[in-house]
């Protein structure tokens, strides 16, 4: 079987099908007991949640542990079943699998690809405290639960509570290491225990079964970030925009603050301005009601107007009357006094 990389491994966990979903748990193991004729196999990538597995294997801590720390890495679970075996019973035989451990050549690629560290298949084979103090120093800071700046310290105050407190640096330190240790080891549900032992005195079955069970959650952790790395940067971006709408609203804020000391300061002046304009609509008040009379006054003196109109008209076409009268009159008036002489003997005549 060719060794898959651990980009290669991510990938295909990315990719793989939900295939341990709750959904019809007795037609998915009758079909996988038809093909494989009453043995169940499954080997690969499993993507599934841990819940909804956990809702197939009941059988213990031990067997719950499996798929959730594996999750993003192989997975390999054999057990033997009757064709005709009821959900129960397939239930019960599921638990009975033993806790998954890498290979001694997986151990060392994913410890070079994650650039933990570089190690030989002879330090697994022989493991000394030295190799595996470094080895879970390492692994500890790749899982951000220890700072490379507290490598290796010891708190002072700590020490001056024993006797000669120069004599137990290094023992403080073994057992600084070893809680660590043992608390992850323990909230990963291992079914072994975390010894002293496995520090100072290292088995190689032992020290491998640990550092698979840490790898397996590195694997685990590294999916999870990679899938949460774009949400975090997303969130950066619009934590970014929300100091510029932040900056820019305390701005828009500050001058909110100067327009209202400014107009705090313009109040007597706008009040003296609204009292002149109150005094100035009164008075155009007082304009309005002269403006009605004088305005019902015009219309009497116009009506008045009109009727000295009518009456200066009428003068003038009795004027233009007595004009032509007038001119009528003074035609019939004789001019020479001797023309009346003569005309006077006439008009006697006529006269009688």
């Amino acid at each position: 079987m060719v060794r898959e990389s651990l980009a290669a491994r991510r990938r295909a966990a990315m990719k793989a099908p939900m295939m341990l979903m709750p959904i019809q748990p007795s037609r998915v193991w009758q079909w996988s007991l038809h093909r494989n004729r009453g043995r169940w196999l499954y080997h690969g990538f499993a993507r599934a949640p841990t819940y909804s597995i956990n809702k197939y294997f009941k059988g213990g801590k031990n067997s719950r542990m499996l798929i959730r720390f594996r999750i993003f890495s192989v997975v390999s679970l054999t057990f033997s079943a009757t064709k005709h075996t009821t959900t129960s019973k397939i239930t019960e035989k599921m638990s009975k699998f033993e806790y998954p451990r890498l290979s001694r050549t997986d151990i060392i690629t994913i410890l070079k690809e994650s650039q933990i560290v570089e190690v030989k298949e002879n330090d697994l084979k022989n493991p000394n405290p030295d190799f595996v103090s470094d080895l879970y120093t390492r692994l500890l800071i790749y899982l951000d639960t220890l700072h490379e700046d507290e490598q290796g310290q010891v708190e002072f105050s700590a020490l001056e509570q024993l006797e000669n407190p120069d004599l137990h640096v290094g023992s403080v330190q073994v057992m600084n290491l070893y809680s660590r240790i043992k608390g992850i080891v323990a909230s990963l549900d291992c079914p072994m225990q975390f010894n002293l032992k496995d520090l100072i005195r290292p088995d190689a079955a032992r020290t491998e079964f640990f550092i698979s069970t840490i790898l397996n959650f590195c694997l685990h952790k590294d999916a999870k970030m990679n899938i949460l790395r774009p949400i975090v940067e997303e969130l950066a971006d619009l934590d970014e925009q929300r100091n510029d709408w932040e900056a820019k609203i305390s701005q828009l804020i500050a001058e909110i603050a100067g327009y209202n000391e400014a107009r705090e300061k313009e109040l007597p002046l706008v009040q003296e301005v609204d009292t002149k304009v109150k005094e100035l609509q009164q008075t155009i008040a007082g304009l309005n009601g002269r403006q009605m009379l004088l305005k019902a006054s015009y219309n009497k003196l116009k009506d008045k107007t009109k009727e000295i109109e009518k009456k200066i008209s009428k003068a003038e076409f009795d004027l233009v009357q007595s004009v032509q009268e007038n001119a009528n009159l003074r035609s019939k008036i004789v001019q020479s006094p001797d023309k009346l002489q003569v005309l006077s003997p006439s008009n006697c005549v006529l006269f009688r």
